[in-house]
């Protein structure tokens, strides 16, 4: 049987317009093309609440979900600047069957433009909107000028909304300083306390944080924990966030999910950074804060293994004592790399998991062989791990 494709269907989603300032009007919608593009973002961020909110049995979004708001930037008639969605044929009833019950993405435009709208006549925030999704407009504004606005309005210029930077700052005060909504994590777990329950996961983007969990979950974690050269962990669950959008901790976990999955190690620097914002009592009240110095050492010392002796990147945690550690799985052999700035020195340490061989090395931080001396005793785990396999 042929399969008949439905054209792709093009239609007005949205009418922006900058005003006020003095800007020349030739410059008028190429300046103002990322402050449309970003509200082409709100719009899709949004949507990912208001689905989830209004499918309760649902865990998590649909596949590729925000790539069925396909939103582009035109000029009409009289250069009037356009925000243009585009849906394929066969997607058009996607968000408005059974399960969505609406065009989520057409009911997250209308909610923004409400919350302007809204704000203006000094009346309350729409019903359906989420207090927390205030934080989405943070993002908008950035390249507005003195005296400038812009006037968002739907496809039928019904409903409009006015934003510039006083409305944003009023906007933005109206924030909580702390609110929950529905997340998705996946990371790994590199840290579990089973005494107090309270779990550390490293998530794929390289942010860490700490949070605690109940005992049906503790399997599981610790499955995790215990293969976590092998395993990651996808977790649905509200979380509560801070005023600026930081993930803080979990309020209820729904669901952890083990995935079986080659993982994509963070980039270096980014490790470090999240290490360096932990305060001081970041694992239940212990665990010191790191120095920026020590931060550094540590980085360029793991750069350099990596760019010029060939060692692969490792996964960087930290440590209660205020070192920080490197770790490298060569199966069966575990390998650690800990930077111990109390005594200004090196640990290597290597087990094999089946035979419990263990191999430790000592090295100073001023010794002029550091990097040969890490590289050739990673080097020949990586050795010992070929010929067992």
């Amino acid at each position: 049987m042929a399969v008949i494709e439905r054209a792709p269907q093009r239609f007005v989603f949205a009418r922006p317009k900058l005003g006020g300032g003095h800007r020349h009007r030739a410059d008028v919608a190429l300046r103002s093309l990322p402050e449309f593009s970003q509200f082409g973002w709100m719009v899709k961020s949004l949507a990912k609440d208001v689905y989830l909110s209004n499918n309760p049995q649902r865990k998590r979004l649909p596949r590729h979900f925000v790539d069925k708001c396909d939103l582009g930037f035109e000029l009409g008639d009289n250069n009037e600047p356009l925000i243009i969605r585009t849906v394929n044929g066969d997607e058009l009833q996607l968000f408005r069957g059974e399960e969505a019950q609406y065009d989520v993405f057409t009911k997250s435009r209308d909610l923004l433009i409400s919350v302007l709208s809204n704000h203006s006549k000094q009346t309350n925030t729409p019903k359906g909107f989420p207090i927390g999704s205030l934080r989405l407009f943070k993002t908008l504004g950035k390249t507005l000028e003195k005296g400038e606005y812009i006037e968002f309005l739907n496809e039928n210029r019904t409903t409009q909304g006015i934003f510039d930077t006083t409305i944003k700052k009023e906007i933005l005060d109206k924030i909580i300083e702390k609110y929950t909504r529905n997340i998705t994590t996946e990371g790994i777990i590199y840290a579990l306390d089973r005494h107090n329950n309270t779990f550390g996961i490293q998530t794929s983007a390289g942010e860490l944080f700490h949070s605690k969990y109940s005992l049906k979950w503790e399997d599981r974690l610790l499955q995790a924990f215990n293969n976590l050269a092998e395993l990651q962990v996808r977790i649905d669950a509200v979380g509560k966030f801070n005023r600026f959008d930081n993930l803080i901790s979990y309020v209820d976990i729904n669901e952890i999910e083990i995935l079986n999955t080659s993982k994509t190690i963070p980039s270096i620097n980014d490790q470090i950074n999240e290490i360096g914002k932990l305060d001081n009592g970041w694992m239940n009240g212990e665990g010191i804060s790191f120095s920026s110095d020590n931060l550094q050492f540590s980085k360029r010392l793991i750069e350099r293994l990596t760019a010029f002796h060939e060692i692969q990147f490792p996964y960087i945690y930290p440590a209660l004592d205020g070192g920080i550690q490197a770790e490298w799985s060569q199966n069966p052999w575990e390998t650690s790399l800990k930077f111990n700035f109390t005594n200004q020195s090196i640990e290597l340490h290597s087990i094999n998991l089946e035979t419990e061989t263990e191999k430790n090395m000592a090295i100073q931080f001023t010794d002029n062989e550091i990097e040969h001396r890490i590289s050739d005793f990673i080097k020949i785990i990586e050795l010992h791990a070929g010929a067992a396999k």
